[in-house]
């Protein structure tokens, strides 16, 4: 018997499992969870603001990043609505958005750098690691020259935008007015606030004047 244990092999990954087709895609907000039939599952703090993947297998919710490589698994819960951790998903340690910050310092220095730390410690003191990692993910994602995140982070400090989701907006804009076409910029520039270009008020002016029979 011992020998023929010995001699066992590992299962073989069913083809469901290893098609791409049975991943679901999920978009992870600031808690680290997954959310699956009313139950949720956990994931590291890392994770907050990322496109997670996973799938349902024999009972079991197998989880994967963006890149489809394993996280973890959780045993599907029976009970609605419960919280399921797993013991190596627990919060952030206050110290850990020093390391990250220090990380981001190390690639991104700049004259407002730590104006910009300060005001996302300050306005998210219990998810300031979650909110500075996604930042720090995003640029290493997006791979921008570092005069460009010196003048989004300018930005940032000058409107008070000092979560992921505002840096994101503010970065996306800047990105834009670099490197697509002007229409494009124009029309991500009018998306928040309705904005018309001097010509409309001459044109409207002109229009009045006329009207009004008055020489200029």
């Amino acid at each position: 018997r011992d020998i023929e244990k010995q001699s066992l092999k590992p299962l073989l990954p069913s083809v469901y499992e290893q098609s791409p087709g049975s991943f679901i895609g999920y978009d992870v907000k600031s808690q680290p969870y997954v959310l699956y039939r009313s139950c949720r599952y956990s994931i590291p703090q890392s994770l907050a603001y990322s496109r997670i993947y996973f799938k349902v297998v024999s009972g079991k919710i197998y989880i994967y990043d963006n890149d489809r490589k394993y996280i973890c698994v959780h045993n599907i819960s029976e009970r609605k609505g419960s919280f399921n951790q797993l013991p190596e998903h627990k919060r952030d340690t206050e110290g850990d958005w020093i390391t990250i910050a220090e990380e981001l310092r190390s690639k991104w220095n700049c004259y407002d750098f730590q104006h910009f730390i300060n005001g996302v410690k300050r306005e998210n003191s219990r998810h300031t690691a979650k909110q500075l990692k996604a930042i720090n993910r995003y640029l290493d994602a997006m791979r921008p020259d570092k005069t460009l995140v010196a003048e989004v982070m300018e930005e940032c400090c000058e409107n008070y935008r000092y979560t992921f989701s505002q840096f994101k907006t503010v970065f996306d804009f800047h990105f834009a007015r670099l490197h697509a076409s002007s229409d494009a910029v124009a029309i991500l520039a009018t998306e928040a606030v309705e904005y018309k270009g001097l010509d409309t008020y001459e044109k409207a002016f002109n229009e009045r004047i006329a009207k009004a029979g008055v020489t200029v």
